[in-house]
């Protein structure tokens, strides 16, 4: 009798071992999987309805494949939706994989939405290393990530009269970094002469690594930067004795990199002494939309100013600009001025940054 009871109980024993040995390791997979879909992150440039296209970006560390795009009216209402399954790009012949840093045209129809009105669309999406052939047939057994992106008319997307800017290509393949502030260092501000320290803030990046950028004015100089900071980085650029108005021009040298925001000019009014002297763009960490300019200027003439902020993109267009009035502006001060502009570009739309000041009275 005590022979079985032992014998009982070594097999419970290793029959709770077992379950718990499997148990920890279906847990384990489970967190690999949780933890992969973390990793995967999608943002959409431009949502053009009635034209029923979508450019989706893979800002995530995953490549994914969107399985479902689902169109919901201005009221709410779900209107259509796709079948199940790898969704095709437009760009990209046969291919439905969404790799890091790539951008992909995705197409959706709505015949009962309002073409006069907004719709929001559903992106259902997965990361693909947890995509298989039977997870195809069998969509119920598959955990999504799932993100919303209101749609827009033509003339927000793009005030050069396109349907949407074509710099997508730049990136195809490639890392990325963001400028979204400059600071040109002043040896003397009332004639606007620059020394060669320029403040750069490389905001955002694909990864974190040392790359080679060019800055300058008459002539570039090589700099070695970290990709992304959350503070500004000093870089030496060859300003050649230069006094504003000037444009700035910081451009990677690495071919596997891509830095959009290469051009940015500070304007001078030179019979009054007034000149811009720092630009930076505010814009959504959730879907990389430019909505304001930042920039100092010094007034070295009291009055009335207008300043104004100018974006454009890869080809010269402009996509967005804004401006702002101030009144009694005293001689020799330093004014900020935060200019909200429309539309809202994509950063990885803005390639020219352009901020003029005018004296009205």
């Amino acid at each position: 009798m005590a022979g079985f009871v032992i014998a009982v109980g070594i097999f419970s024993w290793s029959f709770l071992s077992s379950y718990a040995s499997l148990s920890r390791l279906e847990g384990g997979e489970r967190l690999n999987e949780d933890m992969t879909m973390l990793r995967s992150m999608i943002s959409a440039d431009y949502v053009l309805w009635p034209e029923g296209l979508a450019w989706l970006r893979n800002v995530g560390t995953e490549d994914v494949v969107v399985m479902r795009l689902m169109v919901y009216d201005s009221g709410g209402r779900l209107r259509w939706s796709s079948e199940m399954g790898p969704i095709y790009r437009e760009d990209a012949i046969g291919e439905y994989v969404l790799r890091v840093n790539e951008k992909g045209l995705y197409r959706f129809v709505c015949t009962t939405c309002d073409p006069e009105k907004p719709v929001m669309l559903n992106v259902y999406y997965i990361p693909v290393k947890l995509l298989s052939e039977a997870t195809k047939t069998n969509p119920e057994t598959m955990l999504f990530q799932v993100k919303s992106f209101r749609s827009e008319g033509t003339e927000w997307g793009y005030l050069g009269g396109g349907v949407a800017p074509q710099c997508y290509g730049y990136f195809q393949g490639k890392n990325w970094t963001w400028v979204d502030y400059v600071d040109p260092e002043e040896t003397s501000i009332a004639y606007g002469s620059l020394s060669e320290n320029i403040r750069v803030r490389f905001a955002k990046a694909s990864e974190i690594d040392y790359i080679r950028v060019r800055v300058g004015v008459v002539s570039l100089r090589e700099n070695t930067v970290i990709s992304m900071s959350g503070s500004h980085q000093v870089v030496k650029a060859d300003t050649g004795g230069r006094t504003y108005p000037i444009t700035l021009r910081i451009e990677s040298v690495m071919d596997n990199w891509v830095l959009p925001q290469r051009e940015w000019y500070f304007d001078r009014l030179s019979s009054y002494r007034t000149c811009v002297e720092l630009i930076k763009l505010f814009w959504n960490t959730f879907n990389y939309r430019v909505y304001g300019v930042y920039t100092t200027v010094y007034h070295g003439s009291s009055g009335n100013y207008n300043i104004t902020a100018v974006l454009k993109d890869c080809t010269g267009n402009v996509i967005s600009r804004g401006w702002l009035v101030r009144t009694g502006v005293s001689s020799g001060s330093y004014e900020d001025y935060m200019i909200r502009i429309y539309p809202y570009p994509s950063m990885f739309d803005v390639w020219r940054v352009e901020v003029y000041v005018q004296k009205i009275s």
